[in-house]
């Protein structure tokens, strides 16, 4: 350093921690930047305060149960393990400790089973036929969510959703026709999710 370093030097914060660091570098010396220390925490907690969106794969098991209504009566059918697979788009909010979310996600699950019915009792005469299901249908669930945060890295949450299911390309068939359908018109309903998120 020489006498130009100093000769326009003004008197002020920016300017003297300028000089300063440029000395210690110079001189090998360690040295500690208080207020750059000051301006990361406060770029910390502006960040604490932003919204923060994420996105995420949803595959999971089903356990579901079906019914038709035929020309005789409703033929319930067993309780099936199926698939699903789901894409979450969750927004969480600008408040400090980000407790509060919304998520909308969109997702794909099945159902396939089939069943022995009577169609036909007439005195001696009894006969049946086999019902064949495949139902296919599309979900989107979207609402709130609430985090209580355990620490840093872990926390809770509870979700709660209006839930609107689309049958797409499902079925029901059978040798005999028993006026039985699949309704193809969309149905609205309630979801609530429980879960765990471990390091974001």
């Amino acid at each position: 350093m020489d006498k130009s370093n100093f000769e326009n030097l003004e008197y002020k914060t920016k300017n003297l921690i300028a000089i300063f660091e440029t000395y210690n570098s110079c001189s090998g010396s360690d040295f500690v930047s208080y207020e750059k220390i000051k301006e990361k925490k406060i770029e910390e907690e502006k960040a604490k305060y932003k919204g923060k969106p994420n996105l995420s794969l949803r595959p999971g098991v089903t356990f579901s149960k079906y019914y038709t209504i035929t020309n005789f009566q409703r033929e319930d059918f067993e309780n099936k393990t199926g698939y699903r697979i789901g894409l979450e788009l969750e927004y969480i909010f600008p408040t400090k400790n980000h407790n509060w979310a919304k998520f909308i996600e969109p997702s794909y699950r099945n159902y396939e089973s089939e069943k022995e019915v009577l169609y036909n009792d007439f005195y001696t005469i009894k006969e049946y036929t086999t019902i064949t299901v495949k139902k296919n249908s599309f979900d989107l669930i979207t609402g709130p969510r609430y985090y209580f945060n355990l620490s840093e890295k872990s926390s809770i949450y509870l979700d709660v959703s209006l839930l609107i299911n689309t049958n797409i390309n499902s079925e029901e068939t059978s040798s005999v026709d028993l006026g039985y359908y699949i309704d193809t018109s969309s149905d609205l309903g309630n979801s609530f999710g429980l879960g765990y998120r471990y390091n974001k």
